[in-house]
């Protein structure tokens, strides 16, 4: 059997007739996971069983009863799409009653809520993409099942994995052989195999990518075994801490990501070039609208130097996708388009399809009653099932994020909003801090570059409005040896909120990329964000004193004038 998995499962359910409860799997599955059944239940049913049960957008785990008839009498349920038990990050309810505090974990005492890292393994299959995912234990020796569609992981022999789309026969979509007959646990027995995939017929070599599944935080992956060759993964050590946002589920995300946004694929492509090899990014903000995500996927494995794993890719569905059939099959079609078995962050684009806004072309929903409460539900089926780090929204007001919190099973690990100089977005960024989400901002600079330029080629007296606002933030990037955009970017980086800035011109591609290295000071920030607040206004024009740039930053403004100049030299 597979000895690293949860062949035993112990339930702890304050309140709850006969708990604790010593579960075993069984050789059965119901939504493509695994069902158990009580040893020990201290309850006059035999046939109590711990099972995944849904009803449209809606999935839970369910303790009650269950034979061949079907399900019978709950006891208690926790609404999740978790692929297997210990990985529900939801509270438990006796039917008809009360929250309960309680947890089910797979070998650990029944008084103890200590986890184990052992719930499962992740694949991120490549050449077939429908593969990817958790693969959890089920009742059968020596397999693991899919939850996204049922496909098993399994031993054919005693040095052969292989996954397929039933859970015996020879038929298999992919294999690896082992070199030894050792295969109690298949994270180590396929630390170093090489997976091959039927192309035209015939085995080829093939991209597979597997890590451990943790209970206690599933989508945070500390190490990927990468049996093509490839870098290390996506982590706070090899993008530095200064320049990520530790999500709340221990995702490292960058705080500066390159938007894609108005690029044509074309352009997107050359742009991608020039920041991935060059300019040091190591995120992507890419949309199911911006019609790009293929090109983002080639660029990205073409040209960032670690490759897929070296990137943060985001990516959003459109409002016409909304509702739960439609956002699932949204998620499926941008995996395929980015050639990747998992998307770091997915997010809802916009809450809505506003008819008025022509731009949206919202004639032809593919659910015509779709929500995005709806398509919530989804994006947590298809974090829970391992094909997304990480759940957000984009367009969420203060009116509406806080229905989202009451409605998420899942926290969102993000909300990406307009925030610019003239514009804040105060009571979403609160309510974000608040409850550890990642706020990034979009259309940071859209606002601003044209006046930018405007002031930088006039004499604007420094005693206007607007105009005072700009003159400040050219005194202080030319202290600083920087540029005003450059300044604004960090603004926001340096108070925790990502930006996205896009450009297609190389050199604005990389000023906008050194935004780590160098600080702005307190009295900066405080200017920036009173003038946000009052819709680019300053409260008072009162000129900054920039005395106070420590020497620290006035010798870092002159490497970085010397450095700017060398590179304009050759």
């Amino acid at each position: 059997g597979v000895g690293m998995a949860c062949s035993t499962l112990t339930s702890v359910l304050s309140g709850a007739a006969g708990i604790p409860v010593s579960w075993e799997a069984l050789p059965l599955l119901r939504d493509h996971r695994p069902v158990y059944s009580a040893v020990e239940s201290g309850v006059e049913s035999s046939s109590l069983h711990l099972y995944h049960a849904t009803d449209g957008a809606e999935g839970w785990w369910v303790m009650g009863e269950l034979d061949v008839e079907g399900p019978g009498r709950v006891l208690a349920r926790a609404p999740s799409w978790a692929a297997a038990p210990p990985l529900v990050q939801s509270s438990w309810r006796l039917e008809g009653s009360q929250e309960l505090e309680g947890w089910i974990s797979c070998g650990a005492e029944a008084d103890s809520k200590q986890r184990n890292d052992d719930a499962g393994v992740h694949l991120s299959v490549l050449p077939v993409p429908q593969a990817s995912g958790f693969y959890v234990e089920t009742g059968w020796p020596g397999a693991l099942v899919n939850p996204r569609n049922g496909y098993f992981l399994r031993q054919s022999s005693p040095t052969r994995w292989v996954i397929s789309e039933h859970g015996q026969g020879d038929a298999a979509l992919l294999y690896a052989d082992t070199a030894s007959e050792d295969n109690s646990d298949p994270r180590r027995a396929l630390a170093h195999a090489q997976w091959h995939a039927a192309f035209g017929g015939e085995w080829s070599a093939a991209d597979v990518r597997l890590t451990a599944a943790s209970t206690e935080e599933p989508l945070l992956w500390t190490a990927w075994l990468l049996h093509s060759g490839g870098g290390p993964a996506l982590s706070e050590h090899n993008l530095g801490g200064e320049s990520t946002f530790r999500l709340w589920n221990g995702v490292s995300a960058p705080l500066l990501s390159f938007g894609t946004g108005g690029l044509h694929p074309g352009p997107t492509y050359q742009s991608l070039r020039t920041a991935l090899s060059h300019c040091g990014y190591h995120g992507v903000d890419t949309a199911q609208a911006y019609h790009n995500e293929q090109e983002v996927g080639e660029a990205i494995r073409q040209f960032h130097p670690q490759g897929r794993e070296g990137v943060f890719i985001t990516t959003k569905v459109w409002p016409t996708d909304l509702g739960f059939h439609a956002t699932s099959a949204v998620v499926e079609e941008s995996l395929a388009r980015l050639g990747s078995g998992v998307v770091d962050l997915f997010l809802l684009h916009w809450p809505f399809c506003y008819a008025h806004f022509e731009w949206m072309d919202c004639s032809q929903p593919r659910e015509p009653h779709g929500t995005w409460q709806a398509s919530w539900r989804a994006l947590e089926k298809a974090h829970e099932e391992g094909l997304v780090r990480a759940i957000g929204g984009s367009n969420f007001d203060q009116r509406l994020l806080p229905e989202l919190l009451a409605h998420a099973v899942i926290q969102p690990h993000a909300i990406q909003n307009w925030l610019d100089p003239s514009h804040a977005d105060d009571a979403v960024l609160q309510l974000c801090r608040d409850h550890g989400i990642f706020y990034q901002a979009y259309a940071t600079l859209r606002g601003v570059m044209a006046a930018l330029t405007e002031a930088a080629t006039s004499n604007v007296p420094v005693t206007d409005a607007t105009p005072f606002a700009l003159a400040q933030v050219r005194r202080v990037a030319g202290k600083l040896q920087r540029h005003p955009a450059q300044v604004y970017l960090k603004w926001l980086v340096q108070q925790g909120v990502g930006v996205l800035p896009r450009s297609g011109d190389p050199d604005h591609i990389e000023l906008n990329g050194d935004l780590f290295g160098w600080q702005l000071p307190d009295q900066v920030l405080a200017f920036l964000n009173a003038v946000a607040s009052a819709g680019g206004k300053p409260p008072q024009e009162q000129l900054l004193n920039l005395d106070f740039l420590s020497l620290d930053a006035q010798v870092g403004a002159e490497h970085n004038h010397r450095r700017h100049n060398q590179r304009r030299d050759l």
